[in-house]
């Protein structure tokens, strides 16, 4: 009598270029360098703003910025019930798009709540949120992508345009 058990098998599309981490469920977190001014032919990314004024601008961020940054959005976009974090994967300059693989989403529980791990064995909750904010410092991105774009007139009267070189 043979027992015949169900699999499952997950597969990813291989990321051929140069893989990196972002940071972990830990708090964890690469430290990127900053940026000197990039060459306009180096620009590979830019969002700008039609209102702006005629001011020459400029925000430069790093890979490591804008992963930051998501792992910040996801919080705030979720209401503050979710956080996606243990951000690895390449950038890819050519379609300028990260790909992530692997991440991990920390789920807010209420105390009422009796399914833990919501989003696995990895998914620490408010755990691993907290362990993210103690040591996320905010940049002008964050600024920008946490409070929406139309409500961060502060930041734009900063800032001309976003710019991520190929070499960040």
């Amino acid at each position: 009598n043979t027992k015949r058990e169900d699999h499952a098998v997950i597969v990813e599309k291989r990321l051929h270029q140069k893989f990196q981490k972002w940071n972990n469920n830990n708090g964890w977190k690469r430290i990127g360098h900053t940026l000197d001014a990039i060459p306009e032919s180096d620009v590979v990314d830019q969002i700008t703003n039609d209102n702006l004024d005629s001011r020459d601008e400029n925000l430069f961020v790093t890979k490591d910025e804008v992963a930051q940054a998501f792992s910040h959005f996801s919080y705030t976009n979720s209401g503050k019930k979710l956080l996606i974090c243990d951000l690895q994967g390449v950038y890819d300059s050519v379609d300028t798009m990260f790909r992530f693989t692997d991440p991990v989403i920390h789920c807010h529980r209420t105390r009422d709540s009796k399914k833990k791990g919501a989003y696995g064995r990895t998914d620490r909750g408010q755990q691993g949120m907290h362990s993210f904010f103690r040591t996320h410092e905010c940049n002008l991105l964050c600024d920008l992508v946490t409070r929406g774009f139309r409500n961060a007139q502060k930041s734009w009267n900063k800032v001309g345009s976003i710019a991520l070189g190929k070499n960040a």
